[in-house]
């Protein structure tokens, strides 16, 4: 397997950690970070050609390249979403998400991670979206270096991988991630990440303002926790680089604060050791995606290989087995008759025994074929909820007209379903179009008169609409009257 490479940077800094696989996963050769300078005097273009220049001084050739995504450059956002499969779910969450996030459009690429929220009615989904520019803006500068991006990868997730890898003790806590520009503030669950945030913090008073926003964090959060509650809290880095920030903050959040060191439990060649970075704390997320990628395990949140509906099955397979079935059934019935014509001469009792084996065979069939229409009676009631989404967008009014706040999508017992929709309309006459819209493909359709909403200004009209979905039975009777 080739060197890996992890990369991150900022507006001032840039990371990187070289490493290649080893018996416990990965051994690190190189970990370093370059000066980008301030802002202004470090435009983005020049990011690859800087990071060119140290990989060429240090020797480092080709490597699969991991890059780290900053939760500030991407869109967030929790979403509830029927009980689905998971095949299903990478088409759901798409139709949700393109309902209520405020930039996604259909190229953006979108990757997402089931919350255990404890509902079996709805599926609470944290899904995550980076806009393609930012993509192309990463490509572009890992060109400049030959060693395209192969992973992008949301940065506190990587860093909560580490954490977990190093024995997570199942508290709910908090981990806080210092780096060069700003702080990654990741409520961590069972080591599953369920709520994460990034805000810049100023130099003056440290650990004043980071008490306040992992206050703000803590508040923030628990919405998502339900019974949880914050426990302890992380602070990403070693005693030389934070020992008396760790000590302030226990004694201002009382809290259980401790020490993560990112390093601690990683092989490091014997060359990394006697010229270990700086802030080792600033390393996490760049050492989680290392060991990942080294042991195979499937990074949570990757923009270039986010969570797809499965391919449909090769219907040449299938055809093949049918015509292999086929022709050992033509084999067997030719078997068959010529072996009752070479033993016609025989005594009727052996031809009555070959009967009763016959009977046997066709009742066994006859068993076959009542549990497969047993099968299909199910299959025919059950709802393809895609299609009805699918409906649903096509009958829905143009977005200059209206938006859909919230759609909850639910099976009935005995067949069918229903679907309610929350949203508003900028003319309180739209509400009764978009229902006469709907009853094109669902004759049932209850709305409540739209009301008056004061906090919306471009869509002032609240509606709310009931749609009952027929079973596929129904709705085929239907067509034929």
């Amino acid at each position: 397997m080739p060197r890996l490479l992890a990369l991150e940077w900022d507006a001032r800094e840039a990371r990187l950690a070289v490493g290649r696989t080893g018996g416990k996963g990965v051994i690190v050769d190189l970990a370093m970070s370059i000066d980008l300078g301030p802002a202004e005097e470090a435009p983005g273009e020049t990011v690859g050609e800087r990071l060119a220049a140290v990989l060429t001084e240090k020797g480092v050739g080709n490597c699969e390249t991991l890059v780290a995504v900053p939760r500030g450059k991407t869109e967030l956002r929790v979403l509830q979403t029927p009980p689905a499969p998971d095949d299903e779910l990478p088409e759901m969450v798409r139709f949700q998400a393109l309902q209520q996030f405020s930039s996604l459009r259909e190229d953006w690429p979108l990757d997402f991670v089931r919350l255990d929220s404890g509902d079996e009615e709805q599926t609470s989904i944290l899904a995550a979206a980076l806009s393609p520019q930012v993509v192309q803006e990463i490509q572009e500068s890992c060109a400049v270096c030959q060693s395209p991006a192969r992973k992008l990868v949301l940065r506190p997730f990587a860093t909560a991988s580490l954490f977990k890898r190093r024995g997570d003790d199942g508290r709910c806590r908090l981990l806080v991630e210092l780096l060069s520009e700003e702080v990654d503030l990741t409520v961590l669950v069972d080591g599953q990440v369920v709520f994460l945030r990034s805000v810049r913090l100023s130099a003056d008073d440290l650990s004043m303002a980071l008490v306040g926003e992992i206050r703000r964090t803590i508040a923030a959060a628990q919405n998502q926790l339900g019974e949880h509650r914050i426990e302890a809290v992380s602070l990403v880095g070693n005693e030389g680089e934070y020992a008396e920030l760790c000590e302030g903050l226990a004694e201002r959040l009382d809290l259980d604060v401790q020490l993560f060191d990112p390093f601690a439990g990683t092989d490091v060649s014997s060359d990394l050791r006697k010229d270990m970075p700086s802030h080792p704390g600033r390393y996490a997320a760049l050492l989680g995606m290392l060991h990942d990628e080294a042991t195979g395990i499937a990074h949570r949140i990757d923009f270039l290989n986010p969570r797809r509906k499965p391919a449909p099955p090769d219907p040449r397979r299938r055809y093949a087995l049918l015509g292999a079935v086929a022709a050992a059934l033509l084999m067997m019935l030719i078997g068959t008759i010529w072996w009752g014509l070479r033993s016609y001469d025989k005594k009727i009792e052996a031809l009555e025994a070959q009967s009763k084996g016959l009977e046997k065979t066709v009742a066994a069939a006859e068993e076959v074929r009542s549990q497969v229409e047993e099968i299909d009676g199910f299959a025919t009631g059950d709802i393809t909820w895609l299609d009805e989404l699918y409906d649903l967008s096509n009958e829905f009014l143009p977005t200059e007209q209206a938006i859909v706040d919230q759609a909850t999508l639910s099976s009935r017992t005995g067949g069918g379903g229903q679907i309610a929709l929350k949203g508003h309309v900028t003319d309180h006459n739209l509400a009764e179009d978009l229902e006469k819209s709907l009853r094109e493909v669902w004759p049932e359709v209850n709305g409540a008169p739209p009301q008056p909403d004061d906090r919306e200004k471009v869509y002032p009209w609240r509606i709310e609409m009931g749609i009952v979905v027929p079973s596929p039975e129904v709705e085929e009777l239907n067509n034929d009257e």
